[in-house]
């Protein structure tokens, strides 16, 4: 009856309940419930305040109450209440015998079986409304019904993706080593054959540099510049450090590469001194292998307009025309006597006219280097040099310099 009154959301009073459980005696243990009345009537509990209603259908609360309170429940409603104590005074009483007592005590447990069918009965429609379709006990039951299935559900999809897992774990593994094996291979690759590359470049530069009349040819000193931008280019584009074999090279590359600016740089001069164009395009280019057209064009242009200045400078500085006209006149009573003022007239012009040639010729060899750079081009990429120099400068940042702004030999000179 417990489990009925359970699942149909009525909760058993808890007073009721503690006497229910502690005796441990039900129906289902053999024992046959007696009619109520007549353990009410055996109790006293019949009457004016019976085991039922007036109307006979339902007991009253003045049943139950008395039902509570009466002496046989009395210790069992008791919070500290402990079965075992019970057990033991009930066995060392001696007026009573065990089994006077214990049947004292099935009698109780007939008179509220009674009472709880006599609860059921008077709530029976309430009981029924609540264990309706719409009822919580319906919904309780198809919500554990819906559990049930989600828990198989996800047992089983959990099976299958530990079959999944099983069945593309391994291949996954094979793949993702066969990739780094792969990433690992065509690095390697990759790195030798920027070695071998570097390696055939710097043994034609070698060759190059061992003719004999490398100085005298323009033409193989381009060369031999155009290979030490190419071995530099591909260590710019590779990382080769820590092979023994190309680093033992790193000597040889830096004394090539100031040798082939040594003659680059001769070449240049003698061209601006006799204002040869091909001497100059010849410089030119190979500066631009190797990638400095800007520097040699620039320092150039410095060393002309330093020299003009200082051949002004050195026009205007009254100490250096005072001894070039031969200092104080000695005269015959010992006394000095000053340079005339006509010599130092034509002193003053003769150094301005010399200051005068100086800037000339700095503005001829910077517009004479103009002109060289406005005709040549590259024979590879056909670019022309004074384009080239127009873009300015590269920086380490990447940048030009002067914000890529054109600054020509002559802009510079002046």
């Amino acid at each position: 009856k417990r489990s009925a009154l359970a699942n149909w959301g009525w909760q058993i009073p808890p007073s009721l309940n503690r006497v229910v459980v502690t005796l441990g005696l039900n129906s289902t243990a053999g024992v046959e419930p007696a009619a109520p009345t007549a353990l009410l009537e055996r109790r006293g509990l019949t009457g004016e305040h019976g085991a039922r209603g007036g109307d006979g259908c339902a007991p009253s609360a003045a049943a139950t109450s008395d039902l509570l309170s009466s002496p046989q429940f009395l210790p069992f409603l008791q919070p500290d209440f402990d079965a075992g104590e019970f057990a033991s005074q009930a066995l060392a009483d001696a007026h009573i015998t065990a089994q006077a007592q214990t049947d004292q005590l099935q009698d109780g447990l007939r008179l509220l079986q009674g009472q709880l069918a006599g609860e059921v009965a008077a709530r029976q429609e309430e009981l029924g409304a609540a264990g309706g379709a719409g009822g919580a006990a319906a919904r309780l039951a198809q919500a554990e019904a819906t559990f049930a299935t989600s828990a198989l559900a996800v047992t089983s999809l959990q099976a299958a993706l530990r079959r999944v897992r099983a069945e593309i774990m391994d291949p996954y593994q094979q793949v993702q080593m066969r990739t780094r094996q792969l990433a690992a291979l065509h690095g390697t690759v990759l790195l030798l054959r920027a070695a071998l590359q570097r390696l055939k470049l710097a043994a034609k530069l070698r060759t190059a540099l061992a003719e004999p009349a490398l100085a005298s040819s323009p033409l193989d000193l381009a060369k031999a510049a155009r290979l030490v931008a190419d071995v530099e280019a591909v260590e710019g584009e590779t990382n080769l450090r820590g092979l023994d074999a190309i680093e033992s090279d790193g000597d040889f590359l830096k004394t090539a590469r100031q040798q082939i600016l040594g003659h680059a740089e001769e070449l240049l001069r003698k061209g601006m001194e006799a204002l040869s164009q091909a001497e100059v395009a010849s410089a030119l280019q190979i500066f631009f292998n190797l990638g400095d057209l800007h520097g040699a064009v620039a320092g150039l242009i410095e060393r002309q307009a330093a020299d003009a200045e200082a051949a002004l400078a050195a026009a205007v500085d009254a100490r250096k025309l005072h001894s070039a006209a031969g200092g104080l006149l000695s005269g015959a009573a010992g006394r000095s006597a000053a340079v005339p003022a006509a010599k130092r007239q034509e002193l003053l012009w003769e150094k301005i006219g010399e200051a005068l040639a100086a800037m000339s010729t700095a503005a001829m060899a910077a517009w004479h280097l103009q002109r060289v750079l406005a005709k040549k081009r590259d024979p590879l990429t056909h670019v022309l040099f004074l384009d080239e120099l127009a873009k300015g400068a590269p920086m380490a940042d990447g940048t030009t310099a002067n914000g890529g702004a054109a600054v020509l030999p002559i802009d510079s000179m002046w």
